[in-house]
């Protein structure tokens, strides 16, 4: 009996133990990714920064939904394109960094987030509503909306898809035309810092 009581508490005493250890893991990893996230953001926006001079750029407060691609009413059901929960990533995801990682990127992305980084994240750049676009234009800032990057199991690589106007440099004093950019960004982490390997541009 006494043998059985006390399996009995070295049990409990395990298992409270191991919850408690896989919630601060959990908690760490949300950090960890957290802190990736901006840090990726940050890259990005330095790039794009040194790329579109004399713009300066903004991040979106909020991160962008991937929606379903608009297809054909005329199309057959089984040939209209995939809502983005039953969607494949993109095969450029894919490639680079792995299914996990694709799949991740989609996974976060059906739904949008907010993008406010809190006081522990040094974040260089502003984070203003996207709903601001006109008002920033006059301050000389561009507003980049971005999905939520997808990472590779090691947090090695990192995935997203971004939007800004194009449609001026940003000052005040230009015309603006109707222009938007958009695409895909695949980054590397190298030496504990995050780089932007490539990223493509589509224009409409």
């Amino acid at each position: 009996m006494r043998r059985s009581r006390h399996v009995i508490f070295v049990t409990a005493v395990l298992t409270v133990a191991v919850i408690a250890a896989a919630t601060a893991y959990r908690a760490y990893l949300k950090d960890h990714a957290r802190s990736d996230e901006f840090a990726v953001y940050e890259s990005f926006l330095a790039r794009l920064s040194h790329e579109f001079p004399p713009s300066s750029f903004a991040l979106a407060d909020t991160s962008s939904k991937l929606d379903a691609p608009t297809g054909d009413t005329w199309l057959p059901v089984g040939l209209r394109p995939y809502p983005p929960e039953k969607a494949a990533p993109p095969d450029q995801f894919v490639d680079f960094c792995g299914s996990w990682c694709g799949h991740e990127f989609m996974r976060r992305n059906l739904q949008t987030w907010p993008l406010n980084p809190d006081s522990k994240l040094h974040f260089p750049f502003d984070v203003l509503p996207a709903s601001s676009e006109v008002k920033t234009r006059e301050r000389g800032k561009r507003i980049v909306s971005v999905t939520r990057p997808g990472f590779d199991f090691r947090h090695h690589r990192a995935v997203l898809t971004y939007t800004f106007d194009c449609g001026s440099d940003g000052t005040a004093d230009q015309i603006a035309v109707m222009c938007m950019q958009t695409g895909g960004v695949l980054l590397e982490k190298e030496k504990g810092t995050w780089r932007v390997n490539t990223y493509d541009g589509l224009f409409y």
